[in-house]
């Protein structure tokens, strides 16, 4: 039993592993408690949700007795719900808490559920698939990397950590070498549509599960108006002209011909999205001119709007997002409420390929949050220490 995402684990499917009797195996474990007061059952809590990270991920559901056998051993086939009596609100923040500070890398998607089930308090760990593995136990200097098998966690011995830290790569890189490819096709001028010959703002957006071929999904299944929805990468237009083509599909926005083509989205079959936008730059009274406040705010509503489509379509699990300005060597930031003509501060490279930023949970990321480094970094091309848009929270002002 593999569970790929928090929403499979409900008090039906609880009811039914021990009705059916689903025995314990790599990826589903049961506790009859939480013993989480000493500093040992902290680190024996925590191995095992490092286990399950390492291993592709797996559900722990705590308050399920399990059966006996005639040694008195429990032998991982679930009897009765017991459930549990403690502040299940107050532990689960301290699980949250440990679990974040205590486990390195951080697990990207990992989730406390509580539950009622037959009227009794559980409590379930959702743990998933990891792209970012190996994961250390870090508990008060513990240093120690954990696996499972079908007979339970192990610690990982050297070769086994060499081999997820290859696998694991293997994956980003295919992620980060599709950025690059798509990034080369574009200053190519073999992008899906003719672009202006402005200076660029792109954005690619990666769902990791469906991009790894993990999760299997049905591109058939979206419809025209679905289709329409992926809106393109514009701040001025709700829709756009909506084409077919090898790739997937592509909703674009004409500038002035069928020859300019001034932004839109691609959506591939694997619901990976590149967002283009050729306006975002221009000339102001004879000088090269851009908007970082439009910048941010048009990258903010894009991925909100992709976000919302994601929830309809069900697609989750953590993501990968990339952002890149090419051809604005030059360009002179300006404040929308003021323009500063006077600013000397300009773009100091051709072609700005920003960092990625890994986005644990596409159904509830906060746009705004996950971009502020990018944009940090965008003020540092003009010559700023940071972004002046965002307030204490990460909101844009």
């Amino acid at each position: 039993m593999k569970y790929t995402n928090p929403s499979q684990i409900n008090e039906k499917e609880i009811i039914d592993l021990v009705k059916n009797n689903v025995i314990e195996s790599t990826h589903l474990d049961y506790k009859q408690e939480i013993t989480y007061s000493s500093d040992a059952e902290k680190k024996e809590l925590l191995a095992d949700v490092c286990a399950f990270a390492n291993c592709g991920g797996g559900l722990i559901v705590y308050g399920i007795n399990e059966e006996r056998d005639a040694d008195n051993k429990t032998n991982g086939v679930p009897d009765t719900i017991l459930g549990l009596s403690l502040n299940i609100d107050e532990l689960i923040l301290k699980l949250d808490s440990s679990i974040r500070q205590s486990i390195e890398p951080q697990i990207m998607g990992l989730k406390i559920i509580p539950l009622i089930t037959e009227g009794k308090n559980i409590i379930c760990i959702f743990i998933p698939r990891s792209f970012n593995s190996p994961h250390m136990v870090t508990f008060k200097g513990t240093d120690r990397f954990w696996n499972r098998s079908n007979s339970g966690k192990y610690p990982m011995n050297l070769q086994e950590i060499k081999n997820t830290i290859l696998n694991g790569d293997d994956l980003i890189k295919k992620i980060r070498n599709f950025r690059e490819i798509r990034v080369g096709k574009i200053l190519n001028s073999q992008a899906p549509m003719p672009l202006m010959n402005n200076p660029l703002l792109v954005s690619h957006f990666v769902p990791i599960e469906l991009f790894s071929g993990s999760t299997s999904f049905d591109f058939s299944s979206i419809d025209y108006s679905m289709k329409a929805n992926f809106i393109p990468f514009d701040a001025l237009h709700t829709g756009g002209s909506l084409r077919i083509n090898f790739d997937g599909f592509c909703n674009y926005v004409e500038y002035t011909s069928p020859n300019e083509i001034c932004s839109y989205s691609q959506v591939f079959r694997n619901l990976s999205i590149e967002g283009v936008n050729a306006i975002m730059f221009g000339d102001i009274r004879n000088q090269k001119m851009f908007s970082g406040l439009g910048c941010a705010k048009l990258l903010i509503q894009y991925l909100e709007k992709i976000k919302r489509n994601f929830k309809k379509l069900e697609v989750k699990g953590p993501g990968m997002l990339f952002v890149s300005i090419l051809g604005a060597k030059g360009y002179k930031m300006v404040n929308d409420n003021n323009l500063d003509f006077f600013n000397k501060g300009v773009i100091d490279q051709m072609d700005l390929l920003f960092p990625e930023i890994f986005i644990e949970d596409l159904e509830n990321f906060e746009s705004n949050k996950i971009l502020q480094p990018a944009m940090d970094l965008l003020w540092n091309s003009s010559g700023k220490e940071k972004s002046p848009i965002f307030d204490i929270q990460g909101n844009p002002i």
